[in-house]
């Protein structure tokens, strides 16, 4: 189970559901998690640790507890909710990284200084290997190069 982390759907938990619009929880960024279940809400802290070698990630919060992850955390952690999420069947995941079909990258020190949009997969694919870097400039259409 994972979550897309660049997919921003433009709206706010307090803008798509009234029952968040008094809360702490109001303006977290809403995003889509992946293709699973897209009517389930997912509530995330994300956060480095402190030596910037991991990402510290709280995965399923209920709401209070985002609301107190909040106020404790700060700035530290970002809170972000995700409409529905992604999904491997057992020994599916292991299959494709064994294939190469994903691309494996450190978790960078700076990764929430990137935007919150397609810039954050170039900036990270980017640092892979220079093949990658190359291939994340390429165009979408390569016939407007």
């Amino acid at each position: 189970m994972g979550i897309v982390l660049n997919r921003p759907m433009g709206q706010t938990l307090g803008a798509v559901d009234g029952a968040f619009a008094q809360s702490e929880l109001a303006k977290i960024p809403l995003f889509s998690g992946g293709p699973v279940q897209p009517d389930r809400l997912v509530i995330c802290g994300i956060g480095l640790l402190n030596d910037g070698e991991g990402l510290r990630l709280h995965f399923g919060l209920e709401p209070h507890a985002a609301e107190s992850l909040m106020r404790e955390q700060g700035d530290e952690m970002e809170v972000r909710a995700f409409v529905g999420y992604s999904g491997w069947t057992a020994g599916q995941l292991e299959n494709e990284l064994k294939h190469d079909t994903w691309a494996v990258s450190q978790i960078p020190s700076d990764l929430f200084e990137f935007g919150q949009d397609e810039s954050l997969w170039k900036g990270v694919i980017s640092r892979v290997s220079p093949e990658w870097k190359l291939l994340a400039g390429e165009p979408d259409h390569p016939e407007f190069n």
